[in-house]
């Protein structure tokens, strides 16, 4: 390899240290390498032609995954936009439950006094209390209106008697009215309390749906956290395997200008040579003609004018490199 690269210098300087019968198998050699070369450049522009389709399916590949990362990321956000409206609730109807129970303890606490008073206040001889009281008041107003000649004594105590009996006729009336008050007022509570027991009831189911929803949230939450972790190692990956095609891509590039570098070399020692090998064809041919006019001209035949010139060819030349000398 050497001794050809001496050769192509030598050519490339037009000097010759190398046997002119040799040339043919130096340009073998060279045309031998060329091929070499070609191949390889064959074989690397496939390679990177491999890689570039490589990189254009990872580009794609990347887009794909970007796009899904960005809608798992979207999803994402709504399910945590999702689970503080949820968490909102949450609290609302906590709050709401926490109030119901401080109203129906303050509603349950009365109706325990109500029921108290009413019973302090009761008395199940009332009503006939009430009727002895009216009949024995009717009677001795009777007694009054129908005895003609009543001893005035009598009469008073009678009326002493009806007095006190209105009296207590009165005080049971107005426990009675009392007792009706306590009791509707009781009933109305009650009420009250039903309806905050079945509004309490309500939020109590309403706060086990929500939590179950959270929970449910929550499992959505982590899945998609694990689904964007996974694209983003995808990413990462396919980013740094990216990396290194672009690598390979480079060194397989700057191979590529090195062995096309060396191709130009090689065939501008071929055209070298070549010219070399037409030059002294042409050369051979033209000291064969030479040869001929000279011998011509020694046995004093005639020669023409261009026989003459090349006959005369070798002195120039050789002068012209006197000269230059």
């Amino acid at each position: 390899m050497i001794r050809y690269i001496k050769t192509i210098n030598s050519l490339e300087s037009g000097v010759l240290f190398v046997d002119q019968n040799d040339y043919t198998k130096q340009l073998e050699a060279l045309q031998l390498q060329l091929a070499s070369i070609r191949e390889d450049l064959q074989k690397l522009i496939l390679d990177r032609n491999i890689i570039r389709e490589e990189l254009r399916n990872l580009a794609n590949e990347l887009n794909n995954h970007r796009d899904k990362l960005s809608i798992l990321k979207k999803e994402l956000n709504d399910i945590r936009s999702k689970l503080q409206d949820r968490y909102n609730r949450l609290n609302e109807i906590k709050n709401s439950i926490q109030n119901i129970k401080s109203i129906l303890r303050d509603h349950i606490s009365k109706l325990r006094m109500l029921s108290l008073e009413l019973k302090t206040n009761r008395n199940i001889n009332d009503n006939e209390a009430l009727d002895y009281i009216r009949q024995r008041i009717e009677q001795l107003e009777w007694r009054l209106i129908t005895t003609p000649h009543m001893d005035p004594a009598e009469e008073r105590n009678i009326v002493n008697e009806i007095s006190e009996l209105e009296k207590k006729l009165s005080k049971i009336l107005t426990t009675q009215r009392k007792l009706t008050n306590i009791l509707n007022e009781y009933e109305e509570v009650k009420k009250e309390v039903e309806e905050l027991r079945g509004k309490l009831n309500n939020l109590v189911n309403e706060l086990n749906n929500i939590k179950q929803e959270i929970s449910n949230l929550k499992i959505q939450r982590e899945n998609l956290k694990n689904e964007i972790r996974k694209e983003i190692d995808i990413i990462v990956s396919i980013k740094t395997k990216r990396e290194e095609l672009k690598s390979r891509l480079k060194t397989i590039n700057d191979e590529i200008s090195q062995k096309r570098e060396k191709y130009q070399e090689i065939m501008k020692s071929i055209k070298n040579i070549q010219q070399y090998i037409e030059k002294s064809k042409i050369k051979s041919q033209i000291d064969k003609k030479r040869k001929n006019v000279l011998e011509k001209i020694n046995r004093g035949e005639r020669v023409t004018l261009y026989e003459l010139y090349i006959a005369m060819q070798e002195d120039a030349e050789n002068n012209e490199k006197d000269n230059n000398l």
